[in-house]
């Protein structure tokens, strides 16, 4: 049996944390077995609404089962019927992690590890984002952190792709101290729980 089901809302999503997963020294977590389940673009909703029954079909083949939103577009009555529904298929070992508001504010988080993406090597990322107003300086986060990532692909021809995602995610900086989203920390000390190093 593995240890984690992931599903994820898209395949970028499962990118990043897929990376993050084969990390486990830097997580300090022990060495994980795992799995991702991604969606087309586009289908949060279907995730938020089905997420309970496509987790039941895998469950003989899994420990335990993250499931990972957007904040941005999720919905709260369907967020309490997933939570409702992997409690009756997991108990206590499958949690709803909601980005808040969305993956790439995750990914800001560590915007220095943008700089291993070809286009972006000898760009400071950060000063870019405060001198077009993205994100200014001495602000937590952009208003609107995914179109803040896509700003900066766009203005640097870079392919939005899974590949640029879990590039970022197996540079990123991973010190539970220094997460300022409530919700990566959440992510972070659910693992911590379930598999500890």
């Amino acid at each position: 049996m593995d240890d984690l089901l992931v599903l994820a809302p898209n395949g970028r999503w499962a990118a990043f944390v897929t990376e993050f997963l084969s990390r486990p020294r830097h997580l300090g977590i022990r060495e994980i077995s795992f799995s991702a389940v991604s969606l087309s673009l586009g289908q949060e909703q279907f995730l938020q609404s089905s997420g309970g029954h496509l987790s039941q079909l895998r469950r003989s083949r899994f420990e335990h089962c993250l499931v990972f939103i957007d904040e941005e577009r999720s919905d709260d009555r369907q967020l309490e019927q997933l939570t409702t529904d992997l409690e009756k298929v997991w108990d206590s070992d499958a949690a709803v992690i909601v980005a808040d508001p969305s993956v790439e504010s995750w990914m800001l988080e560590g915007h220095r590890a943008f700089s291993r993406i070809p286009q972006l090597r000898g760009i400071d990322v950060r000063r870019w984002f405060a001198e077009t107003g993205i994100w200014p300086m001495g602000t937590d986060m952009p208003d609107q952190p995914r179109h803040a990532v896509e700003a900066l692909f766009s203005a640097f021809r870079i392919e939005p792709s899974n590949a640029h995602y879990r590039l970022i995610a197996r540079h990123f900086p991973l010190r539970l101290d220094q997460l300022h989203s409530t919700s990566f920390r959440r992510l972070m000390l659910q693992l911590h729980a379930w598999f500890p190093g």
